[in-house]
């Protein structure tokens, strides 16, 4: 990301760092599943066919996933592994 700043006699451009988690942080020793939600808000409701794709952190979680969806949904999301 970028700050680009633009005046008549010039301009900047001035990176900006993604810093919520510490610089070095390691999300594949994670192992969790994570959904982001607004503020205040407790619970995630959807239809089946109004899910895209689900990402996991590793090949487990991966084949855990297919295999709930299998049990428990009439329609199979695609499920990726990221960083692959």
């Amino acid at each position: 990301m970028a700050k680009i700043t633009v005046t008549p006699t010039g301009g900047t451009v001035e990176y900006i760092k993604y810093n919520r988690y510490p610089e070095g942080y390691d999300f594949t020793k994670e192992r969790e599943y994570r959904i982001a939600f607004d503020e205040g808000e407790k619970y995630l409701y959807f239809d089946e066919s109004d899910l895209f794709m689900l990402i996991t952190p590793d090949l487990k979680a991966k084949e855990r996933v297919e295999s709930f969806s299998k049990k428990n949904w009439s329609k199979q999301p695609t499920v990726k592994v990221f960083p692959s």
